[in-house]
């Protein structure tokens, strides 16, 4: 199962909108993860526990310590479009099986 991060400046509302919007695209495509949204602060002191982080194109260089040793980092421009979700996970090399 792959593990999934999403991040924010608070942790509260946009990480958890794009926590929701993730889960449906999971569902969608059946892919099999699990997600969870923490600020970035706590985001980037526990970046090593999961497969992939999924954060606004801004945050993105905050995790350059978690991708030297293998995370994968996807910044989102639009951080609840489905649609760039899908194709950025699709992307991302993981198997979601």
């Amino acid at each position: 199962m792959v593990k999934i991060l999403t991040c924010c400046a608070s942790g509260a509302g946009t990480s958890l909108m794009m926590t929701v919007t993730l889960e449906k695209v999971l569902k969608a495509k059946g892919f099999n993860a699990t997600a969870t949204h923490l600020d970035i602060n706590q985001g980037v002191a526990r970046a090593e526990e999961f497969d992939l982080i999924l954060c606004s194109t801004s945050f993105a260089d905050k995790f350059s310590e978690a991708v030297a040793n293998g995370v994968k980092v996807i910044p989102l421009n639009n951080v609840l479009s489905t649609r760039e979700i899908t194709e950025k996970l699709e992307k991302s090399g993981l198997n979601f099986v």
